[in-house]
């Protein structure tokens, strides 16, 4: 059975959010203090499901890929042009 979460910020009954990581990443999920976002520790895919099979305050967001594309710049804009 995991240790209860230790939140690194002074939220009161606080839910951890869980933020799935790119498949490429050396870590499964950050997992983030569900009120102000802090980061609390870096978290698998067991852990998870035992957080959530314990029915703690568990938020999870996947993974989507187009929020982590590399934003594009005038000079990718100017060289497709050509």
């Amino acid at each position: 059975m995991s240790e209860a979460i230790k939140f690194n910020c002074k939220c009161f009954n606080a839910a951890h959010h869980w933020i799935e990581r790119p498949p490429h990443d050396m870590h499964r999920y950050r997992v983030e203090c569900g009120s102000c976002g802090k980061f609390i520790k870096w978290g698998k895919d067991e852990e998870l499901h035992e957080r959530v099979a314990l029915r703690e305050k568990v938020t999870v967001s996947s993974y989507d890929p187009d929020e982590h594309r590399p934003k594009l710049t005038i000079d990718d804009f100017l060289t497709d042009q050509s």
